[in-house]
């Protein structure tokens, strides 16, 4: 991702989708190479949320540093304000577990 510069970050995470991200696809982009909360808050969720929402694959955002439970939540639960979240059949199991 940094090939493309820190000026030109969301131009390489538009590439990525426009390549890659397709009805029915993964795509993982590594998303932290600068700033992992600005790739959040204006980047995937801003500049790019209505392509994200709306080209039909699932965008995985990649971390590679930081410490990884700390990180991993603060992530998650930005993304939820950002895009919203809800709870499926295939995990109210797991969420039964976790509360018991």
């Amino acid at each position: 991702m940094t090939s493309w510069s820190r000026e030109h970050e969301a131009d390489a995470y538009a590439n990525m989708l426009e390549q890659f991200s397709k009805d029915g696809r993964l795509l993982a982009v590594v998303s932290d190479s600068y700033d992992l909360w600005n790739a959040l808050e204006n980047i995937w969720g801003g500049e790019l949320k209505e392509y994200v929402e709306l080209n039909g694959g699932t965008l995985v955002i990649r971390l590679g540093s930081g410490d990884p439970v700390e990180v991993v939540t603060q992530t998650i639960e930005r993304l939820i304000d950002i895009f919203g979240a809800r709870i499926n059949g295939k995990n109210t199991g797991f969420c039964q577990n976790l509360s018991a």
